[in-house]
């Protein structure tokens, strides 16, 4: 009877050691800060325009936005924290009337971004901003 006692004993200190290892919240998505590995421009973003959704895959953001069936595309810099997107929107999806230039640059905690906006090549129209409402997991290797 000793030895099942003993058992016994091993198999909860193992499982109570076991369970602590393991994060609680593993398999669900976190929405507050994104991880050092998420401080990209992947995400839904609130912004002026309305909602914004961009996926980054090695340097480049492609994305869709709300207003005007809108569609970006474009470069992440070296330091990873500006890019230089092409906008365009219906109906034609074409500069000058519907389509032009953004440039937008990440916050340190890769919460919201801020930029500018214009027609054609240029960034005077106004401002574009957003703050991150989700992050977006990608597939590994993106």
């Amino acid at each position: 009877m000793r030895i099942i006692h003993q058992v016994v004993a091993i198999f909860i200190f193992l499982v109570i050691l076991l369970g602590s290892s393991f994060d609680s919240s593993h398999g669900q998505e976190d929405d507050s800060q994104p991880s050092s590995e998420s401080k990209n421009f992947t995400g839904q973003w609130n912004t002026n325009w309305g909602p914004l959704e961009l996926v980054q895959r090695g340097s480049t953001v492609t994305g869709t936005y709300v207003h005007d069936q809108g569609r970006v595309r474009g470069q992440v810099s070296a330091d990873g924290k500006t890019v230089r997107l092409t906008w365009s929107e219906s109906p034609s999806y074409q500069p000058p009337e519907d389509g032009g230039t953004a440039e937008l640059q990440l916050s340190d905690d890769g919460n919201s971004f801020s930029g500018r906006w214009g027609y054609g090549d240029s960034l005077e129209q106004g401002a574009w901003t957003g703050n991150r409402v989700k992050t977006i997991q990608t597939a590994s290797g993106d």
